[in-house]
């Protein structure tokens, strides 16, 4: 059994990530990778997953169970727009609980989440659609201007509208199955699309929960674009753990010091 990886932010225990799964079985990996040891036991719901900074002023807290129940009314969403297994979905915009949603969501509909790189023209951003054919794109405010001519869902208006909340039974993939296309920056031509499979990133997850020792009363600063593989990998990794993530729209200098002394 292939896990989808955008279950992992969710109650069940996963195959892929026990030691049994992982052919390993030191103690260290029993505690960090087990249901229990990712703070998906008993209270798993009511622990925080994301603290929400995208608005200083605004601060929201959102537990595992809000977030798990936000991904599959993103993956209900989906289906009910007839996207469905290898369907591209773009996600064109700042850092905030909405993208992870989207993120997780997206592949638990077994469609293939395209993060776009917010600092692109439209001309470079268009040039992606296309390569990626895009069936969809999750755009915010900031970025509406500069958006591919692809039907939209936008986190500042009509997100609400979009979701569909209520059980969502996810895609089982196979372990070749694409789960993430993000793209390269272009420095040395156009774009190119990286395609990552549910088993491989099922598999970097898991090793690096245990290298890293993370557990649920871990907190990552998340400043670093989320289009990014550097930010990518950090919340993919702190969803698996249980730990929390505290979530920045962008870097800023005096927030980032502010986030770290909380």
């Amino acid at each position: 059994m292939t896990v989808n990886v955008g279950t992992l932010v969710g109650p069940a225990p996963h195959p892929t990530l026990s030691p049994e799964g992982r052919g390993t079985t030191s103690a260290t990996t029993s505690r960090t990778l087990s249901p229990q040891g990712r703070g998906q036991g008993e209270g798993w719901s009511t622990r925080t997953a994301i603290i929400d900074l995208s608005k200083p002023e605004n601060p929201r807290e959102v537990t595992y169970g809000e977030l798990d129940a936000a991904c599959g009314a993103v993956a209900a969403g989906l289906a009910a727009r007839g996207l469905t297994r290898g369907d591209r979905v773009g996600i064109l915009a700042l850092n905030r609980t909405e993208y992870i949603a989207a993120l997780y969501g997206t592949m638990r509909a077994g469609a293939i989440p395209v993060p776009l790189n917010i600092e692109l023209p439209a001309e470079s951003l268009a040039f992606i659609a296309k390569d990626a054919n895009l069936s969809l794109l999750f755009v915010d405010a900031p970025h509406r201007k500069v958006a591919p001519d692809v039907p939209t869902v936008d986190f500042d208006a009509d997100y609400a509208e979009f979701l569909k909340p209520g059980p969502f039974t996810p895609v089982e993939p196979a372990p070749d199955d694409i789960c993430l296309q993000p793209y390269t920056s272009g420095s040395t031509g156009r774009p190119k699309g990286v395609l990552l499979t549910h088993a491989g990133q099922a598999w970097q997850i898991g090793a690096l929960v245990n290298a890293r020792r993370m557990t649920p009363d871990d907190r990552i600063l998340v400043a670093a674009p989320l289009y990014h593989k550097n930010a990518l990998v950090w919340t993919k990794v702190g969803m698996a753990a249980g730990a929390s993530l505290v979530l920045l729209a962008r870097f800023d200098q005096r927030l980032y010091v502010e986030s770290i002394g909380r």
